[in-house]
């Protein structure tokens, strides 16, 4: 195996623990609300609290990284998701779920910035678009698996063990990153001041090479965390599939997610990763839109709800590498503050996607199908509006 694709393996493995995390427990959330005596909206918080814990420490690790290097600071994050995990095992009431998982959120963000700014410090152009597709193929496997595996435990054993496995991916991934990813920040490359940490992110802010595509991916990203968080209990309780069957669903879906970061990412190549991202995004809205007109009509069925679901988060699979892959291509002077902003700010919609939806439970699909269309429009307008006329600078060579 060439070490391309070992740092591939390493970086996606480091990566895939945010969506073990949140994905691996999402079967197990209808049986949680049970075994926990509370509803389902608390446990949506415990979800949400993940996401914000995430987007806490994407804006922290990022500087870090940029100052100290980045192994030392994945190791650092790996060590504090272990022991959150752990401490999620031993929970007995919601309100200390809550609180484990905001800290497992914490330490579980420094795996998807770290793997974004290690790609920027080795590669740019397509062939940074390549090693964005090779993360996200092999991070693509931990919702595909994640839960199909809570829901086999959850048939044998109770749900505190999901938490234990998580430890187990911990360590896998620590293990990984000791042997195969190298220091890619030289001493000499260091940024040695802490003080302008927030003048460099809001340079990023103002910046027409970053907000177009990070404000376009964060809202995409919380239409889909709303996604995540709500559809084992579309699934499950307003279709009545058991929670095996929801999990099969789900992979499928994931699937299509795995499948998409290849072919549109081949598709990228050919027709510009910016024509590729602004197609993408459109069509999610239409998809999503459509669910929720036959949502609104009665007319939605489990089956015309599973089809427009797989395409939406096939296309996923194109806008996520590619709006990364924008977004950091003009900014590796500071590639592990960009990469910690562009992940803080869609966590940042997930908390507030999925905030909504707690409050918003009304027994049917329409309210994540809403949240949904909403985020994923406003994508497109932030895309459009935001975006240079005239910009081509990511145009196919």
């Amino acid at each position: 195996m060439t070490t391309h694709y070992k740092l591939a393996i390493a970086l996606g493995a480091m990566t895939a623990l945010g969506p073990l995390a949140i994905d691996m427990y999402v079967p197990a959330m209808p049986d949680m609300a049970q075994d926990l005596a509370t509803s389902d909206g608390a446990i949506h918080r415990s979800a949400m609290s993940f996401f914000f814990g995430f987007m806490l420490g994407q804006l922290v690790y990022g500087p870090l990284s940029d100052r100290f290097g980045r192994r030392y600071v994945v190791l650092s994050a790996l060590s504090i998701f272990l022991v959150a995990s752990v401490g999620c095992t031993m929970s007995g009431s919601v309100e200390s779920l809550v609180v484990w998982r905001l800290v497992q959120g914490f330490g579980g963000a420094a795996g998807m910035s770290m793997a974004i700014a290690i790609t920027r410090d080795l590669y740019v152009g397509k062939e940074a678009g390549r090693m964005m597709s090779l993360i996200m193929m092999v991070m693509g496997l931990a919702p595909i698996l994640a839960p199909l595996l809570g829901s086999a435990i959850i048939t044998i054993a109770p749900w505190p063990i999901i938490f234990l496995v998580l430890v187990f991916f911990a360590l896998l991934a620590m293990t990984l990153t000791l042997l195969w990813v190298p220091e890619t920040l030289p001493p000499a490359d260091r940024n040695k001041s802490s003080g302008n940490v927030l003048t460099h992110y809001w340079q990023l802010l103002i910046s027409q090479s970053f907000m177009p595509y990070a404000g376009t991916l964060a809202l995409i990203q919380g239409a889909f965390f709303a996604y995540i968080v709500g559809s084992s209990f579309v699934i499950i309780k307003v279709f009545g599939l058991s929670s095996t069957q929801y999990a099969l669903l789900f992979g499928l879906n994931a699937i299509g997610l795995t499948v998409g970061t290849q072919l549109l990412g081949r598709l990228g190549e050919r027709i510009g990763a910016h024509r590729l991202v602004r197609a993408a995004v459109g069509g999610f809205v239409a998809l999503s839109a459509l669910a929720l007109v036959l949502s609104l009509t009665g007319a939605l069925t489990l089956l015309s709800l599973s089809v427009l679901l797989f395409l939406a988060i096939f296309l996923m699979g194109g806008i996520m590498p590619g709006c990364n892959q924008l977004a950091m291509e003009h900014n590796g002077a500071m590639a592990g503050t960009a990469a910690s902003l562009l992940g803080a700010l869609g966590f940042g919609m997930g908390v507030v996607s999925s905030a909504i939806l707690s409050l918003a439970e009304s027994g049917t699909a329409t309210p994540l199908l809403a949240i949904m269309t909403g985020f994923s429009g406003l994508a497109l307008i932030v895309f459009t509006v935001l975006m240079p006329k005239g910009y081509s600078s990511y145009a196919p060579e």
